[in-house]
């Protein structure tokens, strides 16, 4: 078999030897040339479409300015206090009293099984100040207490023995119910019950000292009670006199009030029944709890009472007395009366009107004027590198000008300043914040 041709090599051929050597054409420029031309164009491209080519030019630095302005200074200090409702009072249990009077005649007293005195006759009469041993007993009936036996000797007045005058004894009293902690008590409401009576609010400035009835004598406690009664409306036949005396129509209203409270319609009020404050009252703190037994004197619970406050604590040694001031109380603001400034304590007297409840925490603005009309402009404004003095740049005409000034006063990052040396300065002029 044949063996196929080799076929000839490029370099071997005939027409190969007749070229002669082959050589490179230059290519080298051109493809460099054709890669610079892509790569402007993609440069383009990239600054037209927005790409990561874009080439961004630099921001120019920020200035701070602020316009120079015309006013007045004023310094302001906030203060963070709790809110008192007042003075703290301390309420105490008061005796339960039954009393013998002085007379001239017998007194015959029996005593029932059950223990309660029982008066079964009683001639003579009491003194103004005094109470007759049926109404005490009474009294004593009503509250549901068994009286004390020594107040009048049932052995001696069955013997027909002269009662001896002003003999008095007390008992013990019972805490039946009580106002708790934080309660706020108005006018009218009841704040604590002894043996199941109440003890009721009443507004008025001198403390009850007597249980007022028919025979009570004329006082200022008495003209209190006719002021609650008649406010109250507990004076249905418009004949109560507000005044200092008892009559038949102060005894009706007071009888008419005792229905409204569900305790019977004596027509008298026992000492310790009625608690005069000036002002509603906030239950601070309890001295005893419902079943607790009290003897006379002992503390039942404490009171603030009066115009609620807020002491701050400042070293604002500026703050006069009656000066007006704001007060924040629960995210809401009012007004607040300085009225003693004392070793750095401030007391700011609230609206009797304030809800907030003691405790509670009120910010307390105190704000006086520095200076008054002047040029003011930040205190990051003022450059103190001169040595010879503070100056500020103003911006006129495009350019920056140094203008030294005297600095005033400064309050909350504000300077009151003046132009020296010559200079000027007007509101409304920008200066450079530094």
């Amino acid at each position: 078999m044949p063996t196929p041709p080799t076929p000839p090599s490029p370099d071997s051929s005939p027409e190969a030897a007749h070229r002669g050597p082959r050589t490179r054409p230059p290519y080298g420029p051109i493809a460099l040339g054709i890669v610079a031309l892509a790569a402007i164009g993609v440069i383009i491209w990239g600054i037209r479409s927005g790409g990561p080519a874009q080439i961004e030019k630099a921001a120019a630095p920020e200035v701070n300015t602020s316009a120079i302005q015309l006013g007045t200074l004023v310094e302001t200090t906030k203060i963070s206090s709790t809110v008192s409702r007042g003075e703290i009072v301390s309420l105490s249990a008061p005796s339960a009293p039954v009393t013998t009077t002085t007379t001239t005649t017998t007194t015959t007293t029996t005593v029932p099984a059950t223990g309660f005195a029982a008066p079964t006759g009683t001639t003579g009469t009491s003194g103004t100040a005094g109470t007759t041993a049926a109404t005490d007993a009474a009294a004593a009936t009503d509250a549901g207490a068994a009286a004390d036996t020594t107040a009048a000797n049932p052995t001696a007045a069955a013997a027909g023995t002269p009662a001896t005058g002003g003999a008095t004894s007390t008992r013990s009293r019972v805490v039946t119910a009580l106002a708790s902690v934080g309660a706020e008590v108005g006018f009218g409401d009841v704040i604590y019950r002894l043996d199941g009576r109440p003890t009721v609010v009443v507004p008025g400035t001198i403390s009850a000292w007597r249980a007022i009835d028919e025979d009570t004598s004329d006082g200022i406690d008495v003209l209190q009670l006719e002021t609650f009664l008649g406010s109250a409306g507990f004076d249905a036949d418009g004949d109560l006199d507000v005044d200092s005396t008892v009559d038949d129509a102060t005894i009706e209203a007071i009888e008419d009030w005792q229905t409204s409270l569900g305790i019977e319609p004596t027509g008298r009020i026992e000492f310790g029944e009625v608690v005069f404050l000036p002002d509603k009252v906030t239950v601070v703190a309890t001295d005893v709890k419902v079943g607790a037994v009290l003897e006379s004197g002992d503390a039942v619970l404490d009171v603030r009472t009066g115009t609620p406050y807020v002491d701050v604590d400042t070293d604002a040694s500026w703050v006069s007395l009656g000066s007006e001031v704001s007060v924040s109380l629960d995210g809401q603001s009012t007004k607040g009366t300085v009225t003693t400034f004392s070793g750095g304590i401030a007391r700011v007297s609230l609206p009797a009107t304030t809800t907030a409840r003691d405790g509670s925490t009120a910010t307390v603005t105190l704000q006086r004027t520095k200076v008054d009309g002047a040029l003011l402009v930040p205190a990051s404004a003022i450059l103190r590198a001169d040595t010879a003095g503070p100056t500020v740049q103003v911006r006129r005409d495009d350019t920056w000008k140094t203008v030294r000034v005297e600095v005033l006063a400064a309050a909350n990052g504000t300077a009151a300043i003046k132009a020296t040396s010559g200079g000027e300065l007007a509101e409304g002029e920008e200066v450079l914040r530094y």
